[in-house]
């Protein structure tokens, strides 16, 4: 299973870890992340 950097960071400091998510429900939340530029940096 690969998972994107960004995920992980979004997961990282909240009580939700990848292995609650099936596969099918990691790749929904990786195609559902949008990122955006706030102060010239790019946000998930």
């Amino acid at each position: 299973m690969t998972t994107t950097p960004q995920l992980q960071t979004i997961l990282k400091d909240s009580a939700y870890k990848l292995t609650q998510f099936s596969p099918a429900q990691i790749q929904t939340l990786e195609n559902s992340i949008i990122i955006k530029q706030l102060r010239d940096k790019a946000t998930p």
